[in-house]
């Protein structure tokens, strides 16, 4: 359906539907939500709802309307509250829904091996230096890839220093060395050689001050034995601080691992032989707490992100506004459209081009339009023939003088009678010039408003990446790589739709936007318009006008009719039905709005945003 993303179980023609499960027919702008049935719309982070509208984050409700949490408010008071708990309520939901995720994986992606191991170790007194056989027999109960011995201090291969390395042997191996400077030796073939431990394919990182075995196939149940021969001198016979043999699946430093059922640290003493029985389980560290607290704090830094760069300072606004909103740096009234791209952050709607034809034709430009063919779209505009050739001299605003001149441009002219006839075929390319075009138009708009929060919103997603990058420690970069996956997964699609709110105003724009907002409040309350609505025909022609880009027209024609004002020229039914044609088959592939309210619509109302 249409504009729907991540969608289990809708019924057919639901529409503006992300990330929900079970949604029935009919459904309209249904976010984060389950089981929402029956004439809903507006809808956010909800369960099991039926017949219900604007609700937020709530339960079981049904036949209710403008909730939040299950509490009823007034329409004014739930447009107020949802706007301000909006963005840290859903970053609130994503962090829980992160910390989910991580709790539920990770144990999955931990190390927990058995495995027996039989530590003999044989001492020579060579005078001044002893030399020590280790032998580990290692049978391990799980898959393995690799057995290795680490030293605590400095090591050598086959040459003079405290601890010297004379020999390694492996029976299913490959033997390796590697040495504090970076050097790895291998015995290949049968004879040792260095390395390039860049080059090496092993599927662990190989640390320094160890030997060990390694061996790319993956074995289960597999026996190893592990030879090394080494030799240290006696005034560093006390530093000698343990002598054992750990394997994994991927490779880690000794103090990342707890052993269990695990013996005492042994130190030489005049006993020649030690032979040690080691049997339990080896643990890879638990990083969740870690992972936890670096979620807390992607989230806490979005919310930061929003609260001082995308959030707007309050202004003292009435709640109906009785007049029409001014500029805060002409102190000047602004058109219909300005006041419909502001309060829609830039973003043409179909109410806008509804507003925006039904101006031409109040002014006497238009005449008509008409469709013609079904599958090949065509759209016939009738002007009038003088008032076109002399546009500059009209009483048009830049919007509309723009908008002629590009039908002009786009389409092919002829003349008949009194009338110009501008014929347009909506294909890709006709649909993709308009669209170009609306964007140019609202670029006027999009320099009263800064996205700075966005430059901060990448880095910080950067820095995520590059944490994990930078992590030695394998499991801690596995912890690390699941949290930040997690984060981005539930981050930047909320982000996305809640790309308005992290867009600010600049200077003292937003209140114009709040009078904007406040405006059209008064418009769609029937009892104010009734006791406010003027009696010039100039000036309730232009707040018409207004509330048709705003969305809520159908409250003024409710009045103007009730007060005996003839607006039925503007209720063409066909003129209505060729307008949204035009929308829809000039934005189908790049507009969402589906919103209704303009001048013959059902009513309802426009979309919010800045």
């Amino acid at each position: 359906n249409g504009h729907d993303i991540d969608i289990f179980g809708g019924e057919a023609g639901a529409e503006m539907v992300y990330n929900c499960h079970c949604v029935g027919d009919g459904a309209q702008n249904i976010f984060c939500s389950n089981i929402v049935f029956t004439n809903v719309s507006d809808i956010a982070y909800s369960f099991c709802c039926i017949n219900s509208k604007n609700l937020f984050g709530c339960v079981g409700m049904r036949h209710n309307e403008y909730c939040i949490l299950n509490k009823q408010y007034t329409k004014e008071e739930y447009f107020k509250l949802r706007e301000k708990i909006k963005v840290p309520l859903v970053l609130f939901i994503s962090f829980l829904l992160q910390c989910l995720v991580v709790y539920i994986l990770l144990p999955k992606f931990s190390e927990k091996k058995s495995f027996y191991s039989l530590i003999e170790v044989f001492y020579t007194d060579l005078g001044n230096e002893v030399k020590v056989n280790e032998f580990f027999n290692v049978k391990v109960k799980d898959h393995w890839n690799v057995i290795y011995r680490s030293f605590s201090d400095n090591i050598c291969f086959n040459k003079t220093c405290d601890i010297s390395i004379k020999k390694v042997d492996c029976k299913i191996g490959v033997p390796y060395v590697s040495l504090k400077n970076g050097q790895v030796f291998m015995k290949v073939n049968g004879k040792w050689k260095e390395v390039n431990k860049n080059n090496l394919r092993f599927g662990y990182k190989i640390y320094t001050n160890e030997v060990g075995c390694y061996n790319e196939n993956d074995y289960f149940g597999k026996e190893e034995h592990l030879f090394v021969c080494y030799t240290f001198s006696k005034d560093y016979l006390a530093k000698n601080k343990y002598i054992h043999a750990f394997f994994t699946k991927e490779h880690l430093p000794i103090k990342e691992i707890k052993t269990f059922n695990d013996s005492k640290k042994f130190i030489p003493s005049d006993v020649p032989i030690y032979v040690n029985t080691l049997t339990g389980k080896i643990e890879v560290k638990d990083f969740r707490n870690l992972a936890f607290l670096v979620l807390f704090l992607l989230n806490l830094f979005v919310f930061l992100i929003w609260y001082f760069f995308g959030k707007d300072k309050d202004f003292l606004v009435p709640e109906y506004l009785h007049r029409k909103p001014v500029n805060p740096e002409t102190n000047k009234e602004e058109d219909y459209f300005t006041y419909g791209l502001i309060y829609n952050a830039g973003n043409v709607n179909k109410e806008l081009i509804t507003a925006l034809f039904y101006s031409l034709k109040l002014k006497g430009l238009l005449k008509k339009i008409e469709k013609k063919g079904l599958i090949f779209k065509e759209f016939l505009f009738y002007f009038d023939k003088e008032k076109l050739r002399n546009l500059d001299n009209l009483n048009l605003n830049y919007y509309e003088k723009s908008f002629v001149r590009f039908l002009t441009n786009l389409g092919s002219v002829e003349e008949k009678d009194d009338l110009i006839i501008v014929r347009v075929s909506i294909n890709n390319y006709n649909q993709r010039k308009i669209k170009e075009f609306f964007d140019y138009l609202s670029r006027k708009i999009s320099n009263r408003l800064t996205a700075t929060s966005f430059i901060f919103l990448f880095l910080l997603v950067f820095l995520s990446f590059a944490l994990v990058y930078f992590i030695k420690n394998p499991s801690l970069k596995k912890t690390m790589t699941i949290a930040v996956g997690a984060f981005i997964f539930f981050t930047v699609p909320s982000l996305f739709l809640l790309r308005k709110e992290f867009v600010k105003f600049k200077k003292d724009f937003y209140k114009e936007y709040l009078e904007i907002e406040a405006f059209r409040r008064f418009l769609s309350d029937y009892a104010q318009l009734k006791k406010y609505l003027p009696e010039d025909e100039v000036i309730w022609k232009d707040w018409l006008l207004i509330a048709t880009a705003l969305g809520v027209a159908d409250k003024v024609i409710k009045v103007l009719r009730e007060k005996g004002f003839k607006i039925d020229e503007l209720l063409d039914e066909e003129t209505n039905s060729t307008i949204s044609a035009f929308y829809s088959a000039s934005f189908s592939s790049s507009s969402s709005s589906t919103s209704s309210g303009s001048i013959g619509g059902a009513g309802g109302g426009g979309g919010g945003g800045r």
